[in-house]
């Protein structure tokens, strides 16, 4: 049994997608836009761009948040200040705390158990609120957050720091659960701890890399931690 779980936040017990919807929305409509699936797609390619740069450590989150919004609203031929949309964007997407099916369920039932701690990349002030105001809340012993300690997913320095946090160096006793291969599941094969990739659209995994195991369920995860 592992006695700490290492468990991503967005898209992996938050619902990141309807929360950054939800925060989309209002800033567009503060610049008198109406939201659509073709301006949001755009905004999406550009926002993941940007975070996948900063996880390789080509640019900084002050970067990513200056400019994901001014280089959005210059694609439709508008000038817009990039922090100012962005302010709007953190206040709202603050508030969201929406969590995906079974997060409640899997953290209560191995709570008594094992200690789960929340590792996230992200802004500190606003992944604390989101976490803080969930249900979940209440079974997080640590929350690590990028912004905060200083590091990223999947760097080595975040795991070494985030082990620190937790008071564990035996990595055999570390499973990290996330839906990114790039930054959770490279992050946990780098850093020598067990990895479960959290897949419930069933993508393929990709060949040649060592994943110990992959759910499609959160509740899954009940039987590889307890064995029941």
């Amino acid at each position: 049994m592992y006695d700490h779980i290492l468990f991503d936040a967005d898209n992996t017990l938050l619902d990141f997608d309807k929360a950054q919807i939800i925060s989309f929305k209002s800033v567009i409509a503060n610049f008198g836009l109406c939201f659509s699936e073709k301006i949001y797609k755009e905004y999406e390619l550009i926002n993941h761009n940007l975070w996948h740069r900063y996880e390789q450590g080509i640019i900084s989150k002050e970067y990513v948040q200056a400019t994901r919004f001014s280089d959005f609203f210059k694609n439709l031929g508008m000038s817009v200040d990039g922090k100012y949309a962005n302010s709007i964007y953190q206040r709202e997407l603050s508030k969201q705390s929406w969590l995906l099916p079974h997060s409640v369920e899997i953290c209560k039932e191995l709570f008594p158990y094992t200690t789960l701690s929340i590792v996230t990349n992200g802004v500190g002030d606003t992944q604390a609120k989101r976490i803080s105001n969930s249900e979940i809340y209440k079974y997080i012993s640590f929350l690590v957050i990028s912004d905060i300690i200083g590091y990223a997913k999947p760097s080595m320095e975040f795991f070494s720091e985030a082990f620190k946090i937790i008071g564990c160096k035996d990595t055999n006793r570390i499973l990290i659960v996330g839906d990114s291969i790039a930054s959770d599941i490279q992050g946990g094969i780098n850093s020598g701890i067990d990895t479960c990739w959290y897949n419930p659209t069933g993508i393929e995994p990709p060949p040649n890399l060592r994943i110990n195991y992959i759910i499609s369920d959160l509740y899954d995860l009940k039987g590889i931690v307890l064995g029941k």
